[in-house]
């Protein structure tokens, strides 16, 4: 029996650099029993891209795949399944509903859990034609916070943040104190940065001398998605560093 594509679902994230998309599409069991019925094959032919292959008969042939298809009008749902650890965190799902050509992207609570689910509207013309369907999930932009922590308690002057490419700025050095009493600087980005999978950014950490400024790091890591801020959970994250 021979198949052609007949719908193409493609999925990408923006946090992602490399070709994936953090998720499995995952028929649910109704529509896992409708693809069966009308003879439609289910297959992941990438990271990022799934098809469902419809048969092709000789001319002149009944077509069953066909009669099913246009019987009526019909959903084939899926679930989005995060295969990552942290999708959540970097995942922007502020956007109940999204829709295109035909389609819908729904995202709904399940208890505490995220679900994201994909509906795809089969009608009567739709067996006659393909179908190319490519969805983006956002990443979520969240303010970087760096905690710098003096490694002797006494620092004459606060130390200064700096990013190589001079696109991201900071705020001035915020003196804190952290439980156990212990001193140190709290910096923030002065805007929202989109999470990343890479960045180009480097971030470097200066101190003011008699003679000048001094390098003490040219490489400050960058806080993660899962780095969640003590002081504003929603909308920053964070990096603890000791100078």
């Amino acid at each position: 029996m021979n198949y052609k594509v007949w719908i193409t679902i493609t999925i990408t994230h923006g946090f992602y650099h490399s070709e994936n998309c953090g998720v499995v599409l995952k028929e649910t069991e109704r529509s896992a029993l409708l693809i069966r019925k009308a003879g439609l094959l289910f297959r992941r032919q990438s990271p990022v891209k799934w098809v469902l292959l419809k048969n092709e008969t000789e001319k002149g042939m009944i077509n069953h795949t066909d009669l099913i298809l246009k019987e009526g009008n019909f959903t084939l749902d899926f679930n989005l399944i995060p295969d990552t650890v942290g999708f959540y965190y970097f995942t922007d799902l502020k956007k109940q509903s999204v829709e295109g050509d035909g389609w819908v992207l729904q995202t709904s609570k399940d208890g505490y859990t995220d679900k994201i689910n994909f509906r795809i509207a089969v009608t009567p013309g739709l067996s006659d034609n393909t179908k190319d369907i490519r969805i983006n999930i956002p990443n979520r932009n969240a303010f970087w916070e760096f905690i710098l922590i003096p490694k002797h308690s006494q620092v004459a002057e606060p130390p200064v943040l700096r990013e190589n490419t001079g696109k991201l700025n900071f705020s001035a050095p915020e003196k804190i104190r952290l439980p156990g009493e212990v001193e140190a600087y709290r910096c923030v980005t002065e805007t929202q940065v989109p999470m990343k999978e890479i960045y180009d950014s480097r971030i470097s950490l200066w101190i003011k001398r008699e003679k000048g400024e001094m390098l003490l790091s040219n490489r400050i890591p960058l806080p993660q998605p899962d780095s969640v801020s003590v002081t504003n959970p929603q909308e920053m994250i964070t990096t603890y560093f000791y100078f």
